[in-house]
């Protein structure tokens, strides 16, 4: 019985130890390099910045976001005008976002770069303040994507 127990302990104890390994190196979904790929020089980034261990908080705001280009800007997204790229700034070599954008915790940040080497960007100050409830992120998301846009055509 005891020895039962035991492997059954050690079989635990190894598939959380791999599940833990794969949640931390192994979901290739949320490499900034796949999401580039759909990028073109005039693409607007989304880029929203996590580190390893996101809080309910955090989900909310990434499943808002993507809810938000899904339903107000579907032929942006298709046609890589909009890309949603999610960055953990935990991995070796993202650490410069934080710097980079001022950050000190989960943001959404619009970025955009030109051929004459201009950067452009915004964080979505408000995207915490307004995680809870949906329909407001939504509208407050789509507004600044839609100025950040217009200002990125003058």
């Amino acid at each position: 019985m005891k020895r039962i127990l035991g492997v059954g302990l050690l079989a635990f104890a190894l598939f959380s130890l791999g599940y833990a390994g794969w949640l931390t190196w192994g979901k290739h979904g949320d490499l900034p390099e796949a999401q580039l790929d759909k990028a073109g020089k005039d693409s607007v980034l989304v880029y929203f910045i996590h580190g390893r261990a996101k809080c309910p908080t955090c989900d909310l705001i990434l499943a808002h976001t993507r809810s938000a280009l899904e339903e107000s800007f579907p032929e942006e997204t298709r046609k890589g005008q909009l890309v949603l790229v999610p960055v953990d700034v935990e991995k070796p070599g993202n650490e410069h976002f934080m710097e980079d954008f001022g950050l000190f915790t989960t943001s959404v940040v619009l970025f955009s770069g030109n051929q004459e080497g201009k950067e452009r960007w915004r964080n979505l100050s408000k995207a915490w303040e307004l995680a809870g409830n949906a329909e407001a992120f939504k509208s407050y998301f789509v507004d600044e994507v839609r100025r950040f846009l217009q200002e990125n055509r003058t």
